[in-house]
């Protein structure tokens, strides 16, 4: 199914800019009137799992609820974990017996349901966090999850508006990345004048512009990342009209991981820096017969994850510090 996970960074947004004592600390104080993660994740329990209301939370066409039993919570690291039943409403859908094709049920009121494991990290005396997510290939309950919880658990009417939110991607997953990826295809696309191509009246007739595209692919390989500035500006002395091709427009490239074998898509700027890498969860945890995520080694590696995230942020504080020094 192609599990995946999904790491979000969140700030909290509040109201008075100018105050500089937010906090997630100060948020819990004034939201539920206590700091203590346990009392933090019951509050997180009755958005999701009212425990006087047996129907799942729906937003629009979703709906999505925690599994009780396999959630909790981490006093000493500040963290909230658990596990999602959800998806789409069926509304709309029939369910089909495989042995019978006759045999129909109609879906309306149902939910199609998908398990989704998360991990929720924010330390009390900081204002930034993250939100471990694990999803499949389609999206799923990711955006309804990521936006109720910021909705009813980070903000607070008069002091903290809904937190902003970003894709986070860890160095470590950077680097794994870069060590392990092949360029399988690259594409250079420019706009450039007819007069520029060609003095020939009869081919400016045709437009007064063109969008040039060259696309260059490693036959029956690849290139290795470490050598691929070296190789853009090999090629760069080739060129178009009066552009050379590492100064076209736009720079897109097709990049396989050679462990997992996942192919991405995506603009690139100026260093690998700006590679964005998807962590897809295959050889990475272990799966079921199902092909469903093994739920201890899930929260193991997403642990792991979150610790490598941690030291990532302490290192990156104690460089401001320095610079700051």
């Amino acid at each position: 199914m192609d599990a995946k996970l999904e790491i979000i960074s969140f700030k909290l947004n509040p109201y008075k800019k100018n105050e500089q004592n937010f906090s997630f600390l100060d948020l819990f104080t004034k939201k539920i009137e206590s700091s203590e993660i346990r009392n933090i994740y019951q509050n997180l329990v009755n958005v999701l799992d009212n425990p006087s209301d047996s129907s799942y939370h729906t937003v629009g066409k979703k709906a999505f609820t925690l599994i009780g039993e396999k959630s909790g919570y981490s006093s000493n690291d500040k963290y909230i974990y658990g596990l999602l039943k959800g998806g789409a409403l069926g509304n709309g859908k029939t369910k089909g017996n495989v042995r019978d094709k006759n045999e129909e049920e109609d879906l309306d009121g149902n939910v199609i349901n998908d398990k989704y494991f998360f991990i929720i990290y924010f330390p009390l005396e900081d204002d930034k966090g993250y939100v471990l997510f694990q999803s499949y290939k389609d999206e799923g309950i990711r955006k309804v999850f990521i936006d109720t919880i910021m909705k009813e658990i980070f903000s607070l009417e008069g002091e903290y508006k809904k937190p902003k939110i970003e894709i986070f991607y860890p160095k470590i997953i950077k680097d794994e990345f870069k060590q392990n990826a092949l360029v399988k295809e690259i594409k250079f696309t420019d706009r450039q004048l007819s007069s520029k191509l060609s003095d020939e009246s009869s081919f400016q007739s045709i437009a007064n512009e063109f969008k040039v595209e060259v696309k260059i692919t490693p036959v029956g390989g690849g290139v290795a990342t470490r050598l691929y500035r070296r190789f853009i500006e090999s090629l760069g002395i080739q060129k178009i009209g009066d552009n050379q091709l590492q100064n076209f427009d736009k720079t897109s490239i097709i990049v396989q991981n050679e462990i997992t074998k996942k192919v991405t898509h995506f603009e690139l700027g100026n260093e690998f820096e700006d590679i964005k890498p998807r962590i897809y969860l295959n050889g990475r945890i272990n799966f079921d017969n199902n092909e469903l995520p093994e739920y201890d080694s899930l929260k193991e590696y997403c642990l792991g994850l979150l610790n490598e995230i941690k030291t990532e942020d302490e290192e990156n504080l104690r460089n401001i510090r320095r610079n700051d020094s």
